[in-house]
């Protein structure tokens, strides 16, 4: 009998370890069944997310190929930007009348050789501002080059800025002296007219009863109202005279013309015209001109072979003259160099591509010593006096 019991409990042991055993296999079929329905879920969502992967990666080049393409399209804005700035570096504000540009490079005429050719070829190479006078005995031959550029659709008459001015026996009626400029060089108005000296006529080497600026002034207003200029102007004024022309002055002069080079900086003058908005321009600003040659001591003011101003040329790769001008530039000066050299006149109007450092333009400055060359004293027009006294 404990036999047969033992073998029950045996047998019912065995069944329960069977029972168990299969419920652990089923068990084990479910977990595996569930893992791989997540490792099929994972495989899947692998794939999903590879798919949006490759997608993202799709869209962010595209993405980078459209900002790529946008970032050529800036450049190339920002290129005809800077072309655009580099443009208006060529001009200046004026102001007298209205507000208007000036070009910072002209032509001057005085004393030019083949007046005809080397405007032409100026006006060829983009030279809009040409400066002449009644004393220069050319502005037949400039206003006809320039009215023939015209005619030909080199430039239009509203891209021009042409100076003339008044000549010292001209001071009793600039209106007519203006008339009579305007009808040699064949043009309705000029776009600057300026007292070329202030001195008057002079007559068997006396001068005769001077004109006092305040009658002369009002009647270069009247050329202004009458249409005939657009601007007023002055040359040769130092600060004192400037002080009485504008305590009385309706048109306030929009230009101060002077002699300015490194061994004449003339800073006070500048920085009073620069105050009442009176723009600068430089003649002589190569100490190239008549006064020069004639001085005893050109070779020491030679600025072309100056050591500053070679090693600058040198360094920059630029010629003296375009250092030169650079310099003025950077002062805010127009400069009007003259030059009947086709290549020479190409390098002067490319002066203001580039740029120095800041102590290199102290050191041109600081060449500076008030040499002035176009002193008035021994020329035939002053009789003996000097205006720069």
């Amino acid at each position: 009998m404990e036999m047969d019991n033992d073998f029950q409990n045996i047998s019912s042991i065995h069944k329960e370890n069977t029972i168990n055993e299969d419920f652990d296999i089923s068990n084990n079929y479910s977990n595996l069944s569930n893992k791989f329905q997540n490792l099929y879920s994972k495989k899947f969502n692998l794939e999903e997310i590879e798919k949006g992967l490759n997608i993202d990666f799709q869209e962010k080049n595209k993405n980078n190929k459209q900002k790529q393409r946008e970032n050529k399209e800036e450049n190339k804005q920002e290129e005809n930007k800077n072309e655009k700035e580099k443009e208006k570096d060529k001009f200046l504000n004026i102001y007298s009348t209205n507000k208007t540009k000036m070009p910072l490079i002209g032509l001057g005429t005085h004393r030019l050789i083949d007046v005809e050719n080397s405007v032409r070829n100026a006006v060829k190479l983009g030279y809009r501002c040409f400066d002449t006078a009644s004393y220069y005995k050319n502005e037949d031959i400039v206003g006809r080059v320039l009215n023939e550029c015209i005619s030909e659709g080199l430039v239009t008459r509203e891209e021009l800025f042409i100076t003339t001015k008044l000549w010292n026996d001209e001071h009793r009626d600039p209106v007519n002296a203006l008339k009579h400029s305007l009808k040699r060089m064949n043009m309705e108005y000029v776009d600057l007219y300026l007292i070329h000296f202030p001195l008057g006529k002079i007559v068997d080497g006396k001068l005769i009863k001077q004109i006092p600026l305040h009658k002369t002034w009002p009647k270069l207003e009247d050329c202004v109202s009458l249409g005939y200029c657009r601007h007023l102007g002055v040359s040769n004024f130092q600060v004192q005279i400037l002080i009485d022309l504008l305590s009385y002055a309706n048109v306030t002069p929009a230009v101060n013309e002077i002699e300015l080079h490194p061994f004449l900086c003339q800073d006070d003058l500048i920085f009073f015209c620069k105050l009442n908005k009176i723009q600068v321009i430089a003649y002589n600003c190569f100490v190239k001109g008549g006064c020069y040659m004639r001085s005893e001591e050109k070779e020491k003011y030679d600025i072309f072979s100056n050591e500053i101003i070679l090693r600058l040329a040198k360094k920059y790769e630029k010629t003296p003259a375009q250092i030169v001008l650079n310099w003025h530039l950077k002062r805010d000066i127009c400069v009007i160099p003259r030059s009947s050299n086709i290549a020479r006149q190409e390098e002067n109007f490319k002066s203001y591509q580039f740029k120095m450092l800041d102590e290199e333009y102290l050191e041109i400055s600081n060449l500076n010593c008030n040499k002035r060359f176009n002193t008035t004293k021994d020329r035939p027009f002053s009789a003996g006096i000097e205006i720069f006294a």
